[in-house]
């Protein structure tokens, strides 16, 4: 190598060229004008993935509750009919309550998780998040799970005969 290629590797530049500056801006607050055509699609892709995560989020979250509550009454329906064993079984009305819990719990942080990764992808583009359908359907999913387990759990409400 000559004396002025390893000149030129050894000894880096301290002044920002105004490229350099442009794509450090660039990069650091985009608006959605900014952002190139294959960005935006990368982005887009993310927001459906993660609409498509929290749909999984919501069916898995629903078949707990409602398998929670369907084991939770079929035990019930037994133990007032005092058939066989079943009066004693308190073993499977407690899995109803726990299925009913850890499925509200699961879409509750799931609802959260996604609240979040739609607020920082938004931010990217620098918009603000308003909410989205999946949004409001596994809150409202939520809070049918928290009232079923309020009814079941302690006895109260329309749920409980």
């Amino acid at each position: 190598m000559s004396e002025s290629t390893s000149e030129s590797l050894s000894e880096p530049t301290t002044e920002p060229t105004t490229e350099s500056l442009a794509i450090i801006s660039s990069t650091t607050s985009p608006t959605n004008n900014d952002l190139k055509l294959a960005d935006k699609l990368a982005i887009q892709r993310t927001e459906l993935a993660a609409d498509r995560t929290i749909m999984a989020w919501i069916r898995t979250s629903f078949s707990m509750i409602s398998f929670g509550f369907t084991l939770f009454k079929f035990f019930q329906y037994l133990k007032s009919d005092g058939i066989g064993a079943a009066r004693n079984l308190s073993g499977p009305r407690m899995l109803g309550i726990l299925l009913i819990t850890l499925g509200t719990l699961a879409l509750a942080i799931a609802a959260w998780d996604y609240f979040a990764t739609m607020t920082r992808l938004k931010a990217q583009t620098g918009e603000k998040y308003r909410g989205s359908l999946p949004l409001f359907v596994s809150i409202a999913v939520a809070i049918i799970g928290m009232l079923a387990f309020i009814g079941l759990a302690l006895h109260i409400g329309p749920l409980e005969s």
